[in-house]
């Protein structure tokens, strides 16, 4: 895969559950593409997983094989066959969020009280969550902290969709991008 995930967040899958798993990389073999994760005891039962890796740059979503017979229980990173005609895999999360800054012409501006969301689901390409502040228009840059595994991550994404309800909250669908477009104002 070319990328060194030590010390990244994860989010396993755990498909029988319908629930995500969150922890750290503790350790990657590139060569072998295998990962130690810091929640694997939760997967004792199971032989296969969905991981979503948040990097520095871009996430990504590999199907996992687990290993538990070698010395150090670890996880084969198996890349995602590529399905014409589907979106990615959405996985549902549960957890709060923070818009910290709303990007204009390239540059992002700090917000004086961060606007708090709720995470409705994440994918490889973007997060969709719920908030009653409605001021995000489609098209707006901004950048997002979440919570994950008990650290944080600071992702940046724009406004594809909006979708307003009748108890004054709005649910945004937004699409990751990257910050090397982004300079802090």
């Amino acid at each position: 895969m070319g990328n060194s995930f030590v010390n990244c967040t994860v989010l396993i899958y755990d498909k029988d559950k319908n629930q995500i798993a969150s922890g750290r990389i503790m350790k990657h073999n590139e060569s072998e593409d295998t990962v130690c994760v810091s929640v694997f005891d939760s997967l004792a039962n199971h032989d296969e997983c969905e991981l979503f890796i948040l990097t520095a740059g871009s996430p990504f979503v590999c199907h996992g094989i687990i290993n538990r017979d070698s010395s150090e229980p670890n996880i084969k990173l198996v890349e995602m066959e590529e399905r014409e005609n589907r979106r990615e895999t959405r996985y549902r999360i549960d957890n709060t969020a923070a818009i910290e800054h709303l990007n204009f012409d390239q540059t992002a501006y700090p917000l004086h009280t961060p606007l708090e969301v709720d995470l409705k689901n994440i994918s490889k390409s973007g997060v969709r969550f719920r908030t009653r502040y409605n001021a995000l228009l489609t098209g707006t840059d901004f950048s997002l902290k979440m919570k994950i595994g008990g650290g944080e991550r600071r992702m940046f994404a724009y406004v594809v969709y909006r979708e307003d309800d009748e108890r004054n909250a709005s649910e945004f669908g937004c699409k990751f991008v990257t910050n090397e477009r982004l300079s802090y104002a």
